[in-house]
Parts: structure tokens; C-alpha cells; sequence
């Protein structure tokens, strides 16, 4: 599913008017962004948790040099 395919979805649902849900939606992913930039965590209740984390880097080759990168 993408964005618009989303915001049609909750648009029918909710009888609100697509400018609506789409201003919404930006100002829900805003608001997630500064969250997880400041505490690491956003929490939808009832849906789900977004968390920042970090993982150890990987090595990769490229594939035309067959140089090792660390990805």
C-alpha cells in the first residue's frame, strides 16, 4: 500500500476530505520524527512502536571493483 492508497483508505473511512487526512498524515510524521529524534521511541496506541536503533556495521563488496565497504 502507498501514501495515496492510505489516505484514500482512511478518506472513505472516516468521511473526512482527502486535504484533510493528507495534512494529517504530514503532521503525524512530523511529530513521529522530532519524537524519535528526542527520545527514540514513538508510541501509536493500539497500533504499534517505532524505535530508533543501531546495529553493528556489515561489510559488502562492490560488485564491479571487488573492493570490501562497510556498510
Amino acid at each position: 500500500m502507498n501514501r495515496d492508497q492510505m489516505l484514500e483508505g482512511i478518506m472513505r473511512s472516516a468521511g473526512i476530505s482527502k486535504a484533510n487526512v493528507g495534512r494529517f498524515y504530514v503532521g503525524l510524521v512530523e511529530l513521529a520524527r522530532k519524537q524519535l529524534q528526542s527520545q527514540g521511541e514513538f508510541v501509536l496506541p493500539g497500533l504499534g512502536v517505532l524505535r530508533v536503533r543501531t546495529r553493528k556495521a556489515t561489510t559488502g563488496r562492490n560488485p564491479v571493483s571487488y573492493t570490501h565497504l562497510t556498510l
